[in-house]
């Protein structure tokens, strides 16, 4: 059975449990508790050398990036695709789902704002919250300034088919209600996020959902 080395709030862990469970794919979820510092342990270690998760081991393949996992899931198990259609399409997905991964999603990751902001550089919790907002804003202002230059609006991002720009896209959202950033001015990401949550799959992935997620998290993606 495919493993996956998990924390019930990380957004790229949050991305493979949704390509996993859209995909229909049995999988044992391990818990690595980032806020016990379990992922930085000897024993998470001689698992996975970067020390992070998502961590995914199917037989012998064991990968430690989320889209180098959403990838390899896609070509091994291509039923459900994720990364769908003609050439101009795929790399249309792969442009929102990089715009997520590299431009929004690192600048918003603890070891970022909380190790980095607020331990080394000693910003306050208001600077670290201004910093958030502002790389959040910037990144999602122009993911919806690309879907409004589509010739058609779709159900998601690249189509009538959840793609891997939706599944990068979703946790950010979250992250944004957590934040309280306004999301008025994101028609086009609101609808999306409401249309994946019809999904009974994408429920399932939800942080709310996981295992190991406390009884008193805020209901987000619920």
């Amino acid at each position: 059975m495919i493993k996956l080395y998990d924390y019930y709030r990380a957004s790229s862990a949050y991305r493979v449990r949704l390509a996993l469970n859209l995909k229909g794919l049995d999988y044992q979820s391990i818990h690595v508790d980032l806020l016990k510092g379990e992922h930085h342990g000897a024993d998470y270690k001689a698992i996975n050398p970067l020390g992070t998760v998502p961590y995914l081991i199917d037989g012998d393949v064991a990968l430690n990036q989320s889209l180098a996992i959403v990838q390899y899931l896609d070509n091994q198990y291509p039923d459900t695709k994720l990364v769908y259609g003609d050439a101009a399409t795929q790399a249309n997905i792969w442009q929102l789902a990089l715009l997520v991964a590299t431009d929004i999603h690192p600048f918003g990751t603890p070891q970022v704002w909380k190790k980095y902001l607020m331990g080394i550089l000693d910003a306050t919790q208001d600077q670290a919250d201004a910093w958030i907002n502002h790389w959040l804003t910037r990144g999602l202002s122009t993911y919806e300034t690309m879907l409004t230059r589509s010739a058609t609006q779709s159900e998601f991002s690249c189509g009538d088919a959840i793609s891997l720009a939706d599944i990068c896209l979703l946790p950010q959202l979250y992250n944004a209600h957590r934040y309280k950033i306004d999301l008025s001015p994101y028609p086009n990401l609101r609808r999306i996020e409401q249309n994946m949550l019809q999904h009974e799959a994408v429920l399932k992935s939800t942080p709310e959902a996981h295992p190991e997620a406390p009884e008193e998290l805020e209901k987000i993606h619920a």
